[in-house]
Parts: C-alpha cells; structure tokens; sequence
C-alpha cells in the first residue's frame, strides 16, 4: 500500500515506475499486493522514488503488527463464543429463568463490534475518506 501511495505522489503508473527502477511490472504489482521483495529490489524502487530503503520496508512491519492485532481480535471473538455458550447453558438449565445472560451478551457483543471495526480499519477508512472530501 505505500508504495502504491508513493508511486501515485509522484504521478506515476506501475509501468513508469518499473522503468524507472529496471524493474519489471509484474514485480511491481506483487510488491503492490503485499508480497516481499528482495533488498535489491528494494533499492531499486526506492532510487527510482528517490525515498530511504526503510521507508518501504516499514510498512511490512506495521503490515505484520496489524496482522498480530486481527488474530487477537479473532482469538477474543472464539473465546467470547465459548463464554457465551457455557452461560447460556447456565441459564437454561438453572432454575430461575432471568434473562441476565442476554445483557452480558448484548454488553460484550458491542465491545466486540467496535473492537473489530478499529481493528479491520474500518474507522480508519473513514477518517481517510472525510480527510479527501
């Protein structure tokens, strides 16, 4: 995604940018799509788009953190499930027959809403497109 940010600054298609870093536009395009590239590629694009090395390669750091932070949030949604499972069993099963368990489910399925919308980058996106507007 940065170096699609970076190209697009400079007003240049994938092919500009390929001949520009004698690099070909297949590459490009894979780089483009999250696939990792060698340190001479590397170098090469960011000679082309006259940037430090490490600012291409940082996005493949903050590309696996944010990778860390979606399994989490899907490890807390299995583990929400299970919980609330066992709970509602507890309350079919017991003898008064309150509906408590259903204002724990409705409190932890809005945490996990909003938790999986920052998350995914769905806030984020929208901050983006009020930021273009």
């Amino acid at each position: 995604m940065l170096l699609k940010q970076l190209r697009a600054q400079k007003g240049w298609s994938q092919e500009t940018l390929a001949e520009e870093s004698k690099i070909s536009v297949r590459t490009i395009q894979r780089i483009e799509n999250g696939k990792r590239a060698n340190l001479e590629t590397l170098k090469g694009i960011a000679n082309a788009l006259d940037v430090e090395v490490n600012t291409l390669t940082r996005e493949n750091k903050l590309s696996a953190a944010l990778n860390k932070e979606q399994k989490s949030f899907i490890s807390n949604l299995i583990y929400f499930a299970v919980v609330m499972l066992s709970l509602m069993v507890i309350s079919v099963t017991s003898a008064e027959s309150e509906n408590w368990v259903w204002w724990i489910f409705l409190g932890g399925s809005l945490y996990l809403l909003f938790d999986g919308l920052e998350v995914f980058g769905v806030f984020k996106a929208l901050e983006d497109e009020e930021e273009n507007t």
